[in-house]
């Protein structure tokens, strides 16, 4: 389910991928953690500049987002990680246990979860 064409104008408008963990042939006869691509889904993503995350940054946390997706994108659990779409050096990590979403009553079918810029270390 795509979002609404309002939300695809917008300028944080991009297509992402799930980062499932798995273990990968080193090609020297062991194994290593990694990511591989999964799911694809689209989503608009802000930067948070309120004041919250930019105390929280002086502290050492990594840049905060809001990622806006449709409510069928029900995966975004706790520390999912995400990427844009083909670029895993461009990762987030979903910090949020409860999300925000609009009423059922609404139109617009809309949830958002926290996230994080998280490093992905492949192999």
């Amino acid at each position: 389910m795509s979002l609404p064409l309002i939300m695809q104008a917008t300028e944080g408008y991009s297509t992402f991928n799930v980062l499932n963990k798995s273990i990968i042939d080193d090609t020297r006869g062991g194994y290593t953690e990694g990511y591989t691509i999964g799911a694809q889904f689209d989503g608009v993503i802000v930067l948070d500049d309120s004041l919250q995350a930019q105390e929280a940054q002086k502290a050492g946390v990594t840049g905060v987002y809001t990622l806006t997706v449709d409510k069928s994108i029900d995966f975004l659990k706790w520390h999912t990680v995400i990427c844009r779409k083909g670029d895993i050096n461009d990762a987030f990590r979903v910090v949020t246990k409860d999300e925000k979403s609009t009423p059922s009553t609404s139109m617009l079918n809309l949830r958002q979860v926290r996230l994080e810029e998280y490093e992905v270390q492949n192999g």
